[in-house]
């Protein structure tokens, strides 16, 4: 968990991650699946989405509006959305409108709101699933070195590093150089960007990451998380 990491680089085999394209059958829903306008403060809801059939499985949110990271004002307030198995695929915070989330294998999804004590905001609206992949999921295939990963500061599948630290970390722990060898040098990597190319992030995004690599340890082989950081006040550096 740190700036992300640059998983082009030649020490991860030159992996070349791409999004899939939006592929499927879509079906709009006849009850919109939402949360009550405005949400609650400290509240912890989970909406499940079941289709019996589905083999890849995702929604559209017509729009997401939660409280916003604003200075040094932090929130916890986010959505995590989870497989069948209650692994997070995704998480979001902040405003955005008209949007998929990544796909997952199976035919259930669950949407979990999770609120902190002060500011209330709109919250979302889902209108649609679709049974196939959508154009905001990651195929890590042909990434023999990297399994997955999440960018919690932008809220999306790609966690590319624009700073350089989070990609240095990760070769002390991987490096397979014969000088320089990494302290487990055959070990794949789960990259988490919840830092900024200008090495500033918060502790809540810090924390939605380490929420997604303990509840995808089972499916991504997670066994260690490692962390580079430093913070002060509400902000990590």
């Amino acid at each position: 968990i740190d700036t992300g990491v640059d998983y082009t680089h030649n020490a991860f085999d030159n992996c070349d991650a791409q999004t899939f394209q939006l592929t499927g059958q879509t079906t709009l829903l006849n009850d919109l699946v939402q949360s009550e306008h405005p949400y609650g403060n400290n509240e912890e809801t989970t909406f499940t989405i079941h289709k019996p059939g589905y083999t890849n499985i995702a929604v559209h949110f017509t729009n997401l509006t939660l409280e916003e990271i604003n200075g040094n004002a932090d929130t916890t307030d986010r959505i995590y959305i989870l497989d069948g198995n209650n692994a997070t695929i995704a998480v979001y915070k902040g405003e955005h409108s008209s949007f998929w989330t990544p796909s997952v294998a199976g035919d259930t999804m669950h949407i979990r709101l999770v609120t902190d004590g002060s500011v209330t905001r709109d919250g979302f609206v889902i209108d649609q699933v679709i049974n196939g992949t959508t154009n905001v999921t990651m195929d890590w295939s042909s990434c023999s070195r990297v399994a997955g990963g999440w960018d919690t500061y932008h809220d999306d599948a790609n966690p590319l590093d624009d700073h350089g630290h989070g990609t240095h970390v990760a070769g002390i722990a991987l490096s397979q150089n014969d000088t320089y060898k990494g302290v487990a040098p055959s070990a794949s990597v789960v990259a988490v960007k919840a830092i900024s190319a200008n090495g500033k992030g918060y502790a809540s995004d810090v924390l939605a990451g380490i929420e997604y690599c303990t509840s995808n340890a089972k499916r991504l082989n997670i066994s260690v998380i490692s962390m580079s950081l430093a913070c002060g006040g509400n902000s990590c550096v």
